[in-house]
Parts: C-alpha cells; structure tokens; sequence
C-alpha cells in the first residue's frame, strides 16, 4: 500500500486543480476555437447564416442591414472538394523496416592481426546472419498485420477516419488520430487501429510553445453515465447525479413527464450524460503541479515515488476523485497496483510521442495551436458573401418597374399592371391621355466597379488558400502554354502547395503506422492471430515481438507507409513511364532476356504495364525456354570423372582412419588414454561420415552440372 494511504476526501484537491488547468487550457485555445468555427460555419453553415445575429456579433461586430437573398458563396467547400481527393485517395502502403546495422566486413576484423580476432569474426558473421534473419520475420510479421487492420478497423476502416481528419484539417488547422486497440461486441480477438477524434476535445498545457513540449495533454469525452462507471470499474450508479448534459433519449422520454421529473430536470438529476477529461502527464500525477501545500508533502511524495513523472488521470467536473484511481481502491492497493491505476493505457512516452497524431499545415511559431488554411482568407471570404448578398439584392431591385401616374388615369389600368400577366390587354377610351398621365421610374443600374472589386476578392482569396486554375483544369492566367516546357513549369509551381500538403499527409500516415505498430507489440498476443495467421507466425509473434523488449521493437523497427501511397495513382503519368523506360532499356532488357533465357525482366515491364492499363496481362507473360538436351558423350565423361573422384575420396579417407587409428592406438597405453582412445574414435567416425557425406554430395553435383551441361 502507499506509504501515507489518503484520507476520504486527500485526493480531491488533485482533481480540482487539473479541472482549473483543463479550464486555462480552454481560455488558451480559444482564439483557435473561435477562428475553426468560422471556418467551419463557411463550410457546412446553413444558408444565410452569416446573417444570423450571433454570426454578425461575434465575428463582423456591426449592424449590417439584412438583405432580402442570404447567399453563402461555397468557397470554403471548394476548398475541401478540391484538396482532399489530392491528399488521401486509399490506404496508404505500410513498410516495416529494421535500423540499418553496423555493416562491418568479418574479412577487416580479421585483417587486425590479433589471432582471437579469427573466432570472433566467425562469430560476428554468424550473429550478423541470425540477426538479419531475426529481423525478417519481425518486419514481415508486423507489416503484415499493419496492412491488415486498416481494412478491418470499424467506421468504414482507417481511410474514412483519415479522411474525416484530412477535412478537419483543412477546415480548422488540424486533424486528430488515437491508435488504440479494440474489440469487435462478442469477439475475444483484440484488434488494433487509428480513430478520429475531432480537435474540439484537444487540449494542450497552456505554459506549452508546441504540442511536442508540452508537460501534458488532455482528451475530452462525452458518454453516458452507465458507460463511464463500467469502464471504469465503478460501481453502478455511484456517478448519478454528476452528469453533465441530458441526451435527446433522455429529452425525448421526458414529454409526458409529471412536475417531479420536471423539477429533477431543472436541478440537473435526469441528465444521463457526463463529460470527463483524460490527461496524459510528463509531470507526474500532479503533486508537482499544485505543491505539497494542497496535495499533502507526504502523499504527494508518495504518489510520484510510485507513479513516476509519465501519469495517466482522468478528471470530471464535480467528481471528488479521479474516475481511474477512487479514493477508496487507492487506500486498499498495492504500490504496484496504484502505479497500473495511473499509468498511461499504451506508452507511447517510450518514443517521446503522445498518444494522439496530430495533423499540421501550418504551424503558428511559439504556438501549440496551427493555423488553419482557410484563416489567412476570412476577410476576403466575409466580403465576398456580404456582397454577393448585396450585389444579388440590388440586382432583384433593379429588375423591378416602378410605375407613377395620376390619379385620373383609368382604373383598368393598376389592376393589369399587378396582375404579373406577360401580356395584357387594355379597353381604353383615351390611350394618349394613360401615355400622358402614366410613366415607369427606373432603378439605378449596377456598378460594373462592384463586380470588379468581388473578382479581386476572390482572386484574393485564391491565392490565400491554393485555389490555383489547374485545379479547376483551367488555363493559369487564361492564357493557354504555347510548350510542354511552358506547361510543365506552371503545373509544378499550381501544385506546389498540394504537394507539400500530400508529404505533410504522408508523414502524418508514418506517425500513424509507427504507433500503430507499437500497440500491436502490447496488445496482441497469439490467441488475437487466430485466423490471420497460422501456428508457425503466431509463435514466431509470440517470440520475436510479444516477448521482445518493448524498446526494442519500438526504436529498431520503423513503420513507414510507401512515397504517395495515399494519392489518388496518375495511369497516364504511369503509362507515360513505361514507354520511356521501354524506349531508352527495351533494347537492352530485350537482348540480355533472350540471351539468358530469362523473361522476368521484360514480364516485370508488361505487369508494370498492365497494372497502369488496369489490365490483366497473366495470359500473355513469356514463359523460360526448355533445357537444352545433354550430350550423351559429355555426359558419360562427366559420370566416369565423378566416379574416379569417388574412388580417390574413398581411398583418402581410408587412408586417413587408418593412421588416425594407429596413432590413437599407440596413444591409448594407460586407462586414461585408452578413454581418450574411445572419444577419439567416435570423433573419427563422425569424419568419415562427414567425409562420406561430402563424397555423396559432390558427386550429385557432378550429376547436376552433367545434365546441365
């Protein structure tokens, strides 16, 4: 148990004071916050709604006459419709690598002169062979798996969840996956994947410059009340009455409620759901955090002598003790099992990482918050849709006729003019005294500098985002290249930012992958395998990665995903390589295939080939030319030296066991020599068996290169 075991209510100034750090973390991300909902609100805002007055408070600040038509102008959509196919088109291709060794050649240690180093470098290459061969069956194993789970991850599998990321980068500044494991509902198997999680429940230490030095990090979680107190072992309803907020189930059953329930509800007592934190600290439980004076100096030190500096906490408001450590199991527990009650779920600290991969365009210097893609264009974008509103009002006005006459003008002629009619006929006693008395006022005609102004906006806003014309396969400048040269240079400069922010994705998919790949080392065992892998990879698993060093697998192993993996595949660009590798090596891979008589090189072409065509070419691949017939004469020459070697070998090795006979007879004089003697022989007789064996083997060698010859 721990050396000061805490008292009822010991721990509770703990919660409090990660509850006010999770409240300064709220204060410090908030202009964050406030700019990802204006882009998000450009984004998937309802029609009109910059015009609604909590919109126009908070972030135009002035009192904007309503115009009759509220346009959004989708550019914020484009952005994401556009970027997001070019970011991530299908799961990228995971590659599992060792750390390249030390490549010493055994010939140079031998070179040292010192005669031990002799044994030591036949030592060194036989550890070099099993160390290689150890790392295959690890790179394979865990490569395997790595390209397993993101088809079978749920949610429509990791491409879904990335791609809800990719959005929410696009649109606020940054995307959030947690590898974690999990189970299918009445499976035994543990899986393991990468979720989305949106930025809105990521906080970071406010004292934090970046998110990579920060001392801690938090999760926010909305659930239901009974799901909480079951993840965390709780008693049944031991956290009523602490909920949060009231799901619409809740709301929905409480139509017919009586005036009890109503009054419950207006004290919180039917809310079902409850909003908790989950903080991952390098600074131990927190005992640093808020000083002994609070905590207690006893069991403040007691708490970081057997939890350590990496903590897991989870907090809720109005709780009095951490959901993972109540005060009661922590008075009743071991030192051992207290410090499992805080540690971190998977320890992604070994690698110095957080157990989120985040997803950055821009980073914002001394800053853990980025900057969204979209927030450099905000005023232009405000502009754009205040006066394409405008612009569509004035237009509807100007379209309007407004028709004055006096009072003597017959009565027949106001009712044909509101009627809406395209043509209407008038009976009219006096026609020129209705021209006369009866004329149209004409609405001002738009300002063509107002359209003007609107197309600088957008361009402006273009630019500030990488809406480039190649994009939309427009003409850069509307000017079609009069070259290929010309062509080429203006698509790698268009492009320049999309592909900075597909190699920002691909470097996020790495991340992904490498924590992916140490959380399968913790979680999955071989009884997790059963089905995928058969007997011999779930002990070589068990051997070689469940059982190894977490360290190990985690720094001599790197998970990496293939170069534009993740992109959307360019057939016409594919197409376009392999006719120039076949104009510049055809020839060449040609001449050297039929002089060796070995198609793969020309098949790896067609397969290339085919594969950028979306065609099946199995049919069609060149099949390796027959042996040719041996020489009957060349033959029975071969077989006739293969049995004067055999001969001579046999003779030799006769030869050989009789003196070593002789020598070890005339040895064996004494009791102990003649034991000697015995060992002798029976290492005599392994040599002429080794010897036999030798014979036999060059002998079906000779046969070989006979019937090859």
């Amino acid at each position: 148990m721990l050396a000061t075991a805490p008292q009822t209510d010991a721990v509770t100034p703990l919660v409090k004071s990660w509850l006010e750090k999770v409240k300064l973390a709220q204060d410090h991300k908030k202009p964050f916050d406030d700019t990802a909902a204006q882009c998000m609100a450009f984004f998937s805002g309802s029609l009109g709604f910059m015009w609604q007055p909590d919109f126009m408070r908070q972030f135009i600040g002035g009192n904007l006459l309503t115009p009759r038509f509220k346009v959004t102008v989708a550019k914020a959509f484009e952005v994401v419709a556009l970027f997001g196919p070019t970011l991530y088109w299908q799961n990228p291709q995971r590659v599992v690598k060792p750390r390249k060794a030390i490549n010493i050649n055994p010939m140079a240690i031998q070179a040292l002169g010192n005669p031990q180093m002799q044994m030591m470098a036949q030592m060194f290459q036989q550890e070099q062979m099993q160390r290689q061969a150890e790392n295959g069956v690890v790179s394979a194993l865990l490569e395997s798996w790595l390209n397993y789970t993101p088809i079978e991850q749920p949610g429509g599998g990791l491409a879904t969840h990335a791609a809800q990321g990719i959005t929410e980068a696009l649109v606020k500044g940054r995307a959030c996956l947690w590898p974690k494991p999990y189970r299918f509902p009445g499976s035994g198997r543990t899986i393991t994947g990468a979720f989305f999680d949106s930025v809105d429940n990521l906080l970071i230490d406010p004292d934090a410059t970046s998110i990579h030095d920060a001392r801690w990090i938090a999760q926010r979680v909305v659930e239901p009340i009974w799901l909480c107190e079951r993840n965390f072992q709780l008693p049944p309803g031991s956290l009523t009455g602490y909920g949060s907020h009231e799901s619409a189930h809740r709301q929905g059953e409480g139509s017919n409620w009586d005036q009890w329930t109503e009054t419950n509800r207006k004290i919180g007592k039917t809310y079902d759901l409850i909003t908790y934190y989950k903080i991952y600290s390098k600074g131990g439980v927190g005992g640093r955090l808020i000083g002994p004076a609070k905590l207690g100096p006893e069991l403040t030190q007691a708490l970081d002598s057997v939890v350590g500096d990496h903590a897991y906490i989870c907090v809720a408001p109005n709780v009095p003790y951490p959901l993972n450590a109540p005060t009661e199991r922590l008075r009743t527990s071991f030192d051992n099992d207290v410090s499992r009650m805080f540690q971190w779920p998977i320890a992604y600290w070994l690698d110095d990482k957080w157990p989120v991969s985040v997803l950055d365009f821009y980073n914002k210097p001394n800053s853990a918050w980025p900057i969204a893609p979209m927030a450099p264009g905000l005023g232009e974008l405000t502009f754009i849709n205040a006066m394409m509103s405008s612009l569509m009002n004035k237009i509807w006005n100007a379209c309007r006729v407004i028709w004055a006459g006096q009072k003597n003008v017959g009565t027949s002629v106001e009712p044909a003019l509101m009627g809406g009619g395209d043509n209407v006929y008038l009976k009219l006693d006096n026609v020129e005294e209705v021209q006369k008395y009866l004329t149209a006022i004409q609405q001002p005609d738009v300002n063509m500098g107002v359209w003007e102004m609107l197309d600088r906006a957008m361009m402006l806003f273009d630019k500030r985002v990488g809406l480039s014309e190649i994009l939309y396969s427009l003409n850069p400048g509307g000017v079609a290249s009069r070259s290929a040269e010309d062509a080429a240079n203006k698509r790698a400069f268009a492009t320049i930012r999309t592909d900075f922010m597909a190699n920002q994705v691909n470097n996020w998919m790495t991340e992904v992958a490498d924590m992916e790949k140490y959380c399968a080392r913790t979680f999955i065992g071989p009884q997790d395998l059963q089905g995928f892998y058969g007997p011999t990879e779930q002990m070589l698993w068990q051997q070689y990665i469940a059982g190894q060093d977490p360290e190990l697998v985690c720094r001599e192993f790197r998970a990496t995903v293939a170069a534009n993996s993740t992109r959307k595949p360019d057939k016409q660009r594919d197409v376009q390589n392999i006719e120039n590798m076949l104009q510049y090596f055809g020839q060449q891979i040609g001449g050297w295939a039929t002089g060796t008589g070995n198609p793969q090189p020309v098949n790896g072409l067609m397969q290339m080939w085919g594969e950028a065509v979306d065609q099946d070419v199995s049919n069609v691949l060149l099949q390796p030319p027959p042996p040719p017939s041996p020489d009957p004469a060349a033959q029975q020459a071969a077989e006739l030296q293969t049995q004067q070697m055999l001969q001579q070998l046999g003779m030799e090795r006769e030869q050989h066991i009789q003196r070593m006979t002789q020598s070890s007879q005339e040895f064996a004089q004494t009791q102990q020599q003649q034991a000697q003697a015995a060992q002798l022989k029976l290492m005599l007789d392994a040599i002429a068996a080794k010897a036999k064996a030798d014979a036999e083997k060059a002998k079906a060698q000779l046969q070989a290169r006979t019937r090859a010859a």
